[in-house]
């Protein structure tokens, strides 16, 4: 009997944890006045071990918790909400008068009961000229979305340690964001159309370059 009760102290934190909520929280955009933050709670935490295909299915399937009271703090900032029906929630967060938020990447805390977890939200500068919107399958990521059985591997099989990256298009969006985006009449304003435009064009000729100039070193060193 004492062994008995050994036992199940030991194992009641881990007990514990199972019904304690999961979050999940991808990256958020803002401005300097205003950030929204989003999410989803989950009835529980299932953790990280197992094999890829395990913790993907588990993911997947894990039941959403409505009604979950969210608290977030970002940077001084307070708000809450109430998840949904399919647990998803978000927040605006205002900026106090006379002090914006910094641009760049920032961290929020997301809590629910004694879950905490960390989201990250980017502030757009104000005189960013444009933004990009990109899709994800077969642009960020190699996902083969035309094949449905590879689809089904990658979205079972791979994660964020072994999901390949399409080939180029990280350093083309660290391109985008770099300060300087030309203009075709400096003295006009910015029309974003031409602006991203011609940003887009002077990214695709830096790396189209750089690309020959390793390949040209590969075929002197291959001789």
């Amino acid at each position: 009997m004492c062994r008995l009760f050994v036992l199940i102290a030991a194992l009641s934190p881990h007990l514990a944890r199972a019904d304690e909520p999961a979050l999940l929280l991808p990256p958020s955009l803002g401005r300097a006045d205003a950030v929204w933050i989003a999410g989803r709670v989950l009835e529980e935490a299932h953790g990280n071990h197992g094999p890829t295909v395990t913790r993907n299915g588990r993911t997947l399937g894990a039941a959403n918790l409505e009604g979950a009271r969210v608290g977030v703090s970002f940077l001084g900032r307070t708000a809450t909400a109430v998840s949904g029906h399919d647990g998803e929630f978000e927040v605006e967060l205002l900026a106090a008068p006379g002090a914006p938020f910094p641009p760049g990447p920032q961290v929020a805390e997301v809590r629910v009961g004694a879950t905490r977890a960390s989201a990250i939200v980017h502030v757009v500068a104000g005189d960013a000229p444009f933004i990009v919107v990109s899709d994800f399958d077969d642009t960020v990521a190699v996902t083969h979305v035309e094949s449905k059985r590879a689809l089904i591997a990658t979205t079972f099989l791979m994660d964020a340690a072994t999901q390949p990256a399409v080939p180029g298009m990280a350093r083309l969006y660290s391109c985008f964001g770099v300060a300087g985006a030309p203009r075709t009449n400096p003295r006009a304003p910015a029309r974003l159309p031409t602006v991203a435009s011609a940003r887009a064009r002077v990214c695709s000729r830096s790396l189209a370059t750089e690309s020959s100039s390793r390949l040209a070193s590969r075929s002197i060193r291959a001789m």
